[in-house]
């Protein structure tokens, strides 16, 4: 009997498969809804910059004085504001103005939050902002509705159990990814995180809020503001960021948040800011006593780590892991895009300081703690599945902390149906070839037990009878569940349009049957087609590997292509109008995003000094592409414009034209006198060169440059603009009498101008004059240093250049190196 039961149990189980295959989850969408038009009026000293508040660059700002306002009025009606600040005054007040100019409700703000959103009265027509101390603003945004906008946070928590300090955004997703997801998320653990800096890019703040979002996290992160010239460095950063006090500060938050658990960086990082936090937090560790676990990120060799599993489906995220959560709020990072963005998946800890004990179980960050002492902890369990109870039970209180995890998980949204669909949905979970399936199932074992059961039984007993005699009813219910699923199954993307069918009442039979016309159904519309980028062309292509490289340097022909660089550089051999010998080097570059681009420092602690060869800036930053900058400050800047880079003023004069690279990839030539420095840190550029002289502006050669210091035949190093994120470099060997006499600059402008360049701008040639590809140098002086002053030409050592592009596949610095630009020709 009981193997009679068990076969018609499972056979019965297995009708609930459609049904389970079919339970999915929505998911929220990352994107805001579109905002308002907006009237914006600014002190008359900044109007004139206003389109920066609603150019969508969180690194273009305005900066506003003490008691200056700005007044903000939507071109419809809005319920949210939303205020994207750059530095977030300590205090400043948002009045809300009727139709009549009438306040209807005055704040004054003193979070310093940096996505500030601010909930409008419905009869809300203009709202002033008062700036009660200095501040920048990088943008701002009004919506019909809040659900339209970003995601707004809580304020930060005041006191937690576990402590995420990271020395920059994204790390708490790529180092750190399993914490949120499994233990804040899962399990309701009180969790702050602890940015100790942005390095030194706002944006990356903003990054961070929007990977914060992702997963679900709304409690406003801290930031604490330090900044460092060279985050690479540990000497350099330990010494901007005051050591000692550095310690200091970190007591204070600790001991302010009173945490059970701190996870951070390991001591031995590569990076010299992570390895400097990492020190920093065990020392103040010591003498915090709330803290009884400090976990280092990564294996330490000797130690067998504690590894959270990052794979098991998540209730908080309905079956997704930690994981996939994770990964999905790093890919939130876009600056950190360059770089690859892959979470580190081992999700393994060492436990550095403890005073409850060393971990034995290994997998568990709160393994010996007494969990009645956390503010919050919720074990997670599977959901069960609803059962009918016989009587009404009064539901227990849900915690605080509980509820808001609950409202937070994404919930399935269920679809209106229509005449009963949903009725006939139900009705349809087995259709026509199903049921015919089981009663073909039920009419065998009928047969069966007829015809079989006797003798059977005689054999083998009742029991085995049975069984045996039900068998095809049961193989034939687990047919058609599986077949009802199959059928039943639908694709999680939401569907194009269905064409609609339309109920018709049949009319009333008249004497004389009418034959009925049968009615044309309405045409299902096209999808609309995904728009063609007409770039693909230089990126990587469908089913190629994610980085081609190609190297063919007997025919000069180089290549480097993945989803968001392009870079194809060819050789070109030549001869001047006198027929002398020339030989140049033309890199064209597209790249999607401006994080393709970084300037390369020759000094590990970025000072604008400190020459080194140049192969080795590029392998040291693994850069695809490096190209000869102006020298920066280390010779020569009395001759100079403006000198920024990433987003740090290095040098301000006016004795040179600056070529400035904005946000939007786009380069200018700056002329001097026109602008002054703050106000193109302020337009959002991070990066500037200044060596000259601008070789084309607007279309139109620039015929001083004939008269220019740096005029006469030289190895050149220039670079043009064509478009947005399109480029063309070109390095022009010389100073090789028998293998390229070089360019004087007026050449070298008409050689910009025949690859269709509007702007083209001279750098730094000469001596310096390089092209490395793959940590390679492709263009080559002779590497003489005396002799014939035709033929004296050797690489110099340089402290700067421009980089584009990043890999793994760059040799390092200890690699052989093949050309180090003095192999002569």
């Amino acid at each position: 009997m009981k193997k009679t039961i068990a076969l018609i149990a499972c056979a019965l189980s297995l009708l609930t498969l459609p049904t389970v295959a079919l339970a999915e989850s929505s998911e929220p969408t990352d994107q805001p809804g579109e905002s308002l038009g907006l009237t914006l009026t600014l002190p008359e000293e900044t109007a004139a910059y206003a389109y920066r508040l609603t150019d969508e660059y969180i690194v273009s700002r305005v900066s506003f004085q003490q008691e200056e306002s700005i007044t903000i009025e939507p071109d419809s009606p809005a319920l949210l504001l939303v205020l994207n600040w750059y530095d977030v005054p300590a205090s400043y007040t948002v009045t809300q103005l009727g139709a009549a100019g009438e306040t209807i409700s005055e704040e004054t703000i003193t979070d310093r939050q940096l996505g500030r959103q601010i909930s409008l009265a419905s009869n809300c027509k203009q709202i002033t902002v008062l700036f009660n101390e200095n501040g920048s603003l990088s943008g701002v945004a009004a919506y019909a509705d809040a659900s339209s906008a970003p995601g707004a946070f809580s304020p930060a928590p005041t006191k937690c159990d576990i402590l995420i300090i990271t020395a920059e955004p994204g790390m708490e997703w790529m180092q750190f990814g399993a914490i949120i997801p499994s233990y804040t998320k899962e399990k309701n653990i009180a969790t702050a995180v602890l940015y100790i800096s942005d390095y030194s890019k706002r944006a990356r703040a903003y990054e961070a809020l929007s990977g914060l979002q992702s997963a679900g996290y709304t409690e406003y992160p801290l930031f604490s503001g330090y900044q460092s010239d060279s985050y690479d460095s540990y000497k350099t950063t330990a010494a901007q960021f005051v050591r000692r006090d550095f310690v200091e500060y970190l007591k204070e938050q600790i001991n302010a948040l009173s945490p059970k658990v701190i996870v951070t960086h390991n001591e031995s990082d590569a990076s010299g800011a992570h390895s400097l936090v990492a020190e920093c937090v065990k020392i103040a560790v010591a003498e915090c006593p709330s803290v009884q676990k400090l976990y280092f990120y990564g294996a330490t060799e000797g130690t067998d780590p504690t590894v959270i599993d990052m794979n098991t489906p998540l209730n908080a995220y309905a079956g997704k892991t930690a994981a996939e959560v994770a990964q999905r709020a790093y890919e939130q990072h876009i600056s950190r895009r360059l770089f690859g963005l892959v979470i580190d998946p081992t999700s393994a800890y060492t436990l550095a300081y403890t005073t409850v004990g060393e971990d034995v179980e290994k997998n568990n960050l709160l393994e010996h703690m007494i969990l009645d002492s956390l503010i919050y902890y919720a074990q997670a369990t599977p959901a069960p599945t609803p059962t009918p109870e016989p009587a009404a039970t009064a539901a227990p209180a849900v915690p605080e902390a509980q509820a808001t995890q609950e409202n937070n998980t994404p919930q399935e949204t269920t679809v209106p149906q229509e005449n009963g669909s949903a009725q006939a949905e139900e009705k349809e979970l087995f259709t026509m070839p199903a049921m015919l399936l089981i009663g073909l199932g039920a009419a065998l074992s009928a047969a069966m037990f007829v015809l079989l059961y006797k003798k059977i039984s005689a054999v083998r007993g009742k029991g085995d009878a049975v069984c045996f005699c039900l068998m095809p009813v049961a193989l034939c219910l687990a047919a058609a569940a599986i077949l009802a699923g199959t059928q039943k199954e639908t694709p999680k993307a939401v569907p194009a349009p269905q064409t609609v069918s339309v109920t018709i009442d049949t009319p009333k039979p008249s004497e004389t049957p009418e034959v009925s016309e049968s009615i044309a159904l309405e045409t299902t519309p096209e999808p609309t087609p995904e728009p063609v980028d007409p770039d693909a062309q230089y990126y990587r292509q469908p089913g190629e590997p994610a980085e081609v490289i190609v190297v063919d340097t007997e025919n000069g022909h180089w290549e480097y292509r993945n989803d968001d660089l392009g870079i194809v550089i060819d050789r070109v051999k030549a001869t001047n109008p006198e027929g002398k010998p020339l030989t140049y080097f033309v890199a064209d570059i597209h790249m999607r995003d401006i994080s393709q681009f970084r300037p390369g420092f020759g000094a590990e602690g970025h000072t604008g000094r400190g020459a080194i060869h140049p192969w080795l800036i590029a392998r040291r930053e693994k850069a695809v592409l490096w190209l000869t900058g102006d020298n920066l400050i280390n010779d020569e800047r009395e001759e100079k414009g403006i000198l920024i880079r990433d987003g740090r003023m290095f040098w301000s004069a006016e004795k040179e034209d600056t070529l400035a690279i904005y946000p939007d990839m786009s380069m200018r030539i700056i002329k001097k006198h026109s602008m002054y420095p703050g106000a193109l840190l302020e337009d959002g550029v991070e990066n500037t060169y200044s060596f000259g002289p601008t070789l084309i502006d607007n279309g139109i050669i620039n015929e001083d440059a004939k008269y220019h210091r740096v005029r006469r035949t030289n190895p050149r190093a220039g670079i043009g603009y064509l478009s947005p994120g399109h480029y063309i470099a070109i390095v022009v060997d010389g100073r090789q009498k028998d293998y390229s006499i070089g360019m004087p600059v007026w050449e070298f402008a008409d050689l910009f101008a025949s690859y269709g360049c509007p702007i083209a701008y001279n750098l730094d040639g000469g001596l310096s004059a390089a092209m490395i590809f793959m940590g390679e140098q492709i263009n080559t002086h002779s590497g003489q240093r005396t002799g014939d002053k035709n033929d004296i030409s050797y690489q110099r050592a340089v402290p700067d250049g421009l980089m584009f592009g990043y890999s793994l596949q760059v040799p390092s610095v200890d690699d052989p190196v093949i050309n180090d630009g003095n192999n002569g020709n």
